[in-house]
């Protein structure tokens, strides 16, 4: 795939020509296969247009606030056990109220649009 190994001539190199080819810099952007899965939808690469998108993207984006949350709750126990338990404290309800907030997202849009009526 990717040769590491570059043939120079002798005469190029001893007058330090090869230096001043222009080399197209190359820039790699690994994203693992579990989270490009969660991130990107399929339906997000299918030609055409879906009705509900609000519908469609909400299951992935509470994936993606699933883990998010997860990592609240691991921060928040590392943080106890380093002593903060009133920082530990703190995250830990942030983290579940933001959660609850997140998970009825559209419960809260429908009561919303109730008042308004």
């Amino acid at each position: 795939m990717f040769n590491r190994i570059e043939r120079i001539n002798f005469k190029e190199f001893l007058n330090d020509e090869y230096k001043l080819k222009k080399k197209i810099p190359v820039k790699l952007i690994a994203l693992g296969g579990s989270l490009y899965g969660i991130a990107i939808p399929k339906y997000a690469m299918a030609a055409g247009t879906t009705a509900n998108v609000f519908g469609d993207i909400f299951p992935v984006v509470m994936d993606i606030v699933d883990w998010i949350v997860v990592g609240v709750f691991i921060f928040s126990g590392l943080t106890w056990m380093q002593g903060n338990r009133s920082r530990a404290l703190e995250l830990l309800i942030g983290g579940c109220i933001g959660y609850l907030i997140a998970r009825h997202a559209i419960d809260l849009r429908e009561f919303l649009k109730g008042l308004g009526k």
